[in-house]
C-alpha cells in the first residue's frame, strides 16, 4: 500500500541530492536513473517517499564521496521501497532491489552473501522496521555492490547475537571476528552490519556499532583505532567541537575471503561539528592534505545545491591505507527558491 499523502518535502530533499550527484560526478551518465534504481522507484515515478533512517531527516538517499590516494569517487547509498507503508511489502522490495543491483553493477557473485545476509540480520522485519530495513550502496560506473541491513530492532543482545551468527556463518575462518565481536559487545550498540565489493575476492564484511558509554576508542581493543592516524584526523576533523557519544560511528571489517581483519572506520556527525557550510571545504582540504589523499571539491556542492556534511569519516586499512568519507545530506536553502519548486 502507497502512502496517501506522501511525503513532499523529502521527495524535494531527493531531487536536490540527484542535482548535486550531477555537480560532484560531472560527466558520469545516468545519476539519476542510479539513483531511481537504489530507491526502487519505476521509470517517471515521481520521489513521493515516506520516512526512511538512512538520514535523521527521514531522506532516503545519501551521497557520499571517498578519496583515496588515488581518485575521489561518488557513491550513492539509498532506502529503497521508502514510499511503501507496509513493512513486509517495502523489505519485498528491497530485496528484489539488492538483487536487481549486484546484477547491473558487476557483483552477480554475491548473491548468496546477499542471502545470508537477509536470512540473518533482517530474519522477520516487524513493527520496529517502520523506517526500512535494508540501505544499498553503488558507485555509478564502476563495479561493485554495498548492502547494510539495520540492526536497532533487534534489540542490544540480539544485535550482536545476529551479527555473530552473520560472520560465523559468512567467514571461512570467524575465529578472529568472533573476538572482536565479544570484546565490542561489552562497550559498544551494534548499528548496522553488511557487505561491500565486486566479487567473493575483494568482498569485506561490515559491522558499525556506536558506544555505549562515554569512553577512549582504545577500549574497543582495535589498535587500527588507537593509530596515530586516526588520532590525526579526528583532531583535524573536531577542531574546537566536540561531538555527542551518539555522533561517533565506528565500523570493523572483515575480509570475506579469509576471514582476517581488513580495516576500520571512525564517522563523526556533521551536526556535532558546528562548521559553517562555507568551512566544510577547508577542513576537508587540510584532513586531504595531511593524508596525501586525491583531492575533494565540495564547495560549489554545499553552496549552490544547498547541501551539509551528514558525517565524515576516515579508514583505515591493515596496511595503513586512509580512505577520507564524506557523506552529504540536503541542508536548509540559503536562499528562497526564484521560482515556484515542483511537487
Amino acid at each position: 500500500m502507497y502512502r496517501s499523502r506522501p511525503g513532499y518535502r523529502l521527495a524535494r530533499n531527493v531531487r536536490r541530492l540527484i542535482a548535486a550527484a550531477g555537480a560532484l560526478a560531472p560527466g558520469v551518465a545516468g545519476l539519476d536513473d542510479a539513483c531511481r534504481e537504489i530507491l526502487a522507484a519505476a521509470g517517471g515515478e515521481d520521489f513521493r517517499v515516506g520516512a526512511s533512517g538512512l538520514d535523521n531527516d527521514g531522506t532516503p538517499l545519501q551521497l557520499c564521496v571517498s578519496a583515496s590516494r588515488r581518485r575521489a569517487a561518488l557513491r550513492i547509498i539509498g532506502d529503497p521501497g521508502a514510499n511503501i507503508d507496509n513493512i513486509a511489502a517495502r523489505h519485498r522490495v528491497a530485496r528484489t532491489a539488492l538483487h536487481r543491483a549486484l546484477r547491473q553493477h558487476g557483483a552477480a557473485a554475491l548473491a548468496p552473501l546477499a542471502e545470508d545476509l537477509l536470512t540473518l540480520l533482517v530474519p522477520a522485519p516487524g513493527p520496529g522496521y517502520r523506517n526500512g530495513t535494508l540501505w544499498i550502496g553503488i558507485t555509478p560506473g564502476a563495479a561493485g555492490v554495498a548492502a547494510y541491513a539495520e540492526l536497532a530492532p533487534l534489540g542490544a543482545a540480539g544485535g550482536w547475537d545476529a551479527v555473530a551468527a552473520w560472520l560465523a556463518a559468512t567467514l571461512p575462518d570467524a575465529r578472529a571476528s568472533a573476538a572482536i565481536i565479544a570484546r565490542l559487545r561489552r562497550h559498544c550498540v551494534a548499528a548496522s552490519a553488511g557487505f561491500e565489493g565486486a566479487s567473493l575476492g575483494d568482498v569485506r564484511a561490515k559491522v558499525y556499532f556506536r558506544l555505549a558509554r562515554p569512553m577512549a576508542l582504545a577500549e574497543c581493543g582495535l589498535d587500527l583505532l588507537s593509530s596515530e592516524t586516526v588520532a590525526d584526523f579526528l583532531r583535524l576533523a573536531m577542531g574546537e567541537f566536540g561531538v555527542d557519544q551518539d555522533g561517533v560511528v565506528l565500523c570493523v571489517g572483515f575480509d570475506v575471503a579469509s576471514g582476517a581483519l581488513a580495516d576500520v572506520k571512525v564517522d563523526l556527525c556533521g551536526h556535532c561539528l558546528a562548521y559553517a557550510r562555507a568551512a566544510w571545504p577547508g577542513v576537508v582540504e587540510q584532513i586531504a592534505r595531511r593524508f596525501e589523499l586525491a583531492p575533494i571539491a565540495l564547495e560549489a556542492t554545499l553552496a549552490r545545491h544547498d547541501c551539509d556534511v551528514a558525517f565524515i569519516g576516515l579508514g583505515l586499512d591493515v596496511a595503513g591505507e586512509p580512505r577520507l568519507n564524506i557523506y552529504l545530506k540536503p541542508g536548509q536553502p540559503m536562499a528562497a527558491p526564484e521560482r515556484p519548486e515542483p511537487l
